[in-house]
């Protein structure tokens, strides 16, 4: 079973692209499919449902897990370790 989504940045995606991500999740988090039209004589009552909802019926957590970047080697070096 699915329990969640683990997004990593290890500094390398902007702000503006994190967000855009967090975006795609809430869309995907709302997204139902358009049920195909199909030739039948007695429809169904209930919504068509894809496949990931029918395995995994709630949406799984999403963490976001941000590092800061590695400070330049330069700089490491001269600091003074405690």
């Amino acid at each position: 079973m699915l329990r969640a989504l683990v997004e990593v940045n290890r500094a390398t995606m902007g702000p503006e692209r994190l967000a855009a991500k967090l975006t795609a999740y809430a869309r995907l988090h709302r997204y139902t499919p358009t049920p195909v039209a199909r030739q039948r004589q007695h429809p169904s009552p209930e919504p068509t449902q894809e496949n990931r909802r029918q395995r995994h019926p709630l949406f799984p957590r999403l963490l976001f897990v941000l590092v800061a970047p590695a400070p330049p080697a330069s700089l490491s070096a001269s600091t003074p370790s405690a």
